[in-house]
Parts: C-alpha cells; structure tokens; sequence
C-alpha cells in the first residue's frame, strides 16, 4: 500500500503505510520484511530530498538485513546508501 501511494504521488499516506508495516513487523519478529520496509521508506525520505534521514533507515536496515542473513537484499540496501551519501557530498 504504501509502495501505491508513493507513486500517486500521496506522500503523506505512504509514509504512515511504510511506518506502520515496519513497527509491525519488528513486533512480531520478522526482521527480512522490517529490512525491506525500512528500505521502502529510505527511499520515500530520498524522494522528499531528505538524504541523511533516508541514509540513517537505510543503515538500519542494513542491519536488519544482516541479522536475517540475506546477501541480496543486503547488496540491495548497500547500492541505496552509497546513492544517498552521493546525495550529500
């Protein structure tokens, strides 16, 4: 849903849907999708040119990915956060 919303351009609502599926799944223990979640909303900080914050989720969820073993997403979220500090260099 909040991949939806990101690209009708409703923001606000994207932010709230990516917000309240990562608290879900770190609630109930499932670090893999929290990881992709986190990663959902770096990006949504980046399009709202919000480089460090987006920066800061990426590298959490890095460590989320770290935690759960995936290599791919893992490469996935490190191409994220070398384009964010890009960003702000």
């Amino acid at each position: 849903m909040g991949f939806a919303n990101e690209q009708n351009e409703n923001f606000s609502i994207a932010y709230e849907y990516y917000n309240k599926s990562l608290d879900m799944y770190l609630e109930i223990g499932d670090f893999e999708s929290a990881a992709s979640t986190a990663m959902d909303l770096g990006r949504y900080f980046e399009l709202q040119n919000e480089h460090a914050l987006a920066l800061k989720i990426y590298n959490n969820a890095l460590m989320l990915s770290k935690e759960v073993k995936n290599k791919e997403l893992e490469k996935f979220i490190l191409r994220a956060i070398e384009s964010a500090e890009e960003k702000l260099s």
